[in-house]
């Protein structure tokens, strides 16, 4: 018994050794700060290079306000997409009927950045690009209780392709050009044995529809080439330039070869606060884009926004870094 007893104390010892570092480690590693966003403000940036060098920086309160609405409208673009799901979900609960199979579930999400480009053609029309973007799926089936098949769709960087009627402003031809992938566990071969046929079909069903529904969410007046979004005109005037006005004349005057491509990044409206930024008590900024724009690489712009953070040491952590 005392031989057990000798020979179970180094373990113990060891166990109250690890775990007295755990906890000391939890406190480390706990933020030493209490954070807050103290300030933001939106940047439009303009420039003749790509990477920006010698650009003209515009901040006031008259942009930030004409700006936060621009971002919001920006932020419409992928909670558009996402509206697919309540579109898609009757269609796919509809395609296990009669497999056998019981429906459960679909998730879906979109993931940015969503770029469109405007290029001029040989015929005149405008053609319009989607691209970028990814769409990703997830449905669960379950034949009984404890049969359950699970499916992952996924479409990355997503491609479609229209024309802008600049008669009325509507997209036309609009055909989403991607194809999805399916990545069913091996349970669908099992419990369904017709699961290639089946996914084939849902595969040209999905592509259908989203195309379908992709021109409703960009078709109208109200996208007018997503330019609306990012620099209306009327809006942002800089020594006696309006900015938006004098895109909009270099859209209807684009000839063929001659490009305007916007890309969108989804940034949060409200910003989030950063704990680990800190490394001493008092503010820390960051800066973080949210839309460019590239005229056939003739000019540059692009829309941000600068966070400032204020941090307190909170006492936890042990000193503070200063």
């Amino acid at each position: 018994m005392n031989n057990m007893k000798r020979s179970i104390l180094p373990f113990a010892l060891l166990a109250m050794i690890a775990c007295s570092f755990s906890a000391v480690s939890a406190v480390n590693n706990q933020p030493k700060y209490n954070t807050t966003i103290v300030d933001s403000d939106y940047i439009l940036e303009m420039s003749k290079y790509q990477d920006y060098r010698g650009s003209l920086k515009v901040s006031d309160d008259h942009l930030n306000s004409n700006v936060y609405r621009t971002h919001q409208k920006l932020l419409k673009s992928f909670t558009d997409l996402r509206a697919l799901k309540s579109q898609l979900e009757p269609e796919i609960k509809r395609l296990f009927d009669g497999t056998g199979l019981h429906y459960r579930w679909f998730n879906f999400d979109v993931t940015g950045p969503i770029e469109v480009k405007l290029s001029g053609t040989a015929s005149g029309a405008i053609k319009l690009e989607l691209s970028k973007f990814s769409l990703r799926g997830q449905v669960k089936a379950e034949k009984s209780w404890y049969l359950n098949v699970y499916g992952t769709l996924t479409m990355n960087n997503a491609y479609a392709s229209g024309e802008i009627d600049l008669a009325t402003g509507k997209v036309k031809n609009l055909t989403l050009h991607s194809k999805f992938n399916f990545d069913f566990d091996s349970t669908i071969k099992y419990l369904m044995p017709t699961s290639n046929f089946f996914i084939t079909e849902l595969g040209n069903y999905l592509i259908d529809i989203i195309s379908e529904k992709m021109i409703a969410s960009y078709d109208g007046y109200q996208t007018m080439y997503s330019l609306d979004k990012v620099v209306p005109a009327y809006k942002y005037v800089y020594q006696g330039i309006d900015i938006g006005w004098e895109l909009r004349q270099q859209l209807l005057g684009m000839i063929n070869g001659e490009f305007i491509k916007i890309t969108m990044k989804e940034l949060a409206l409200a910003p989030s606060t950063r704990p680990y930024a800190c490394y001493e008590p008092g503010n820390v900024s960051w800066n973080s884009n949210f839309a460019e724009i590239n005229i056939s690489n003739k000019a540059f712009f692009k829309l941000s926004r600068t966070d400032v953070q204020k941090c307190e040491w909170n006492g936890s952590g042990g000193h503070t870094d200063y």
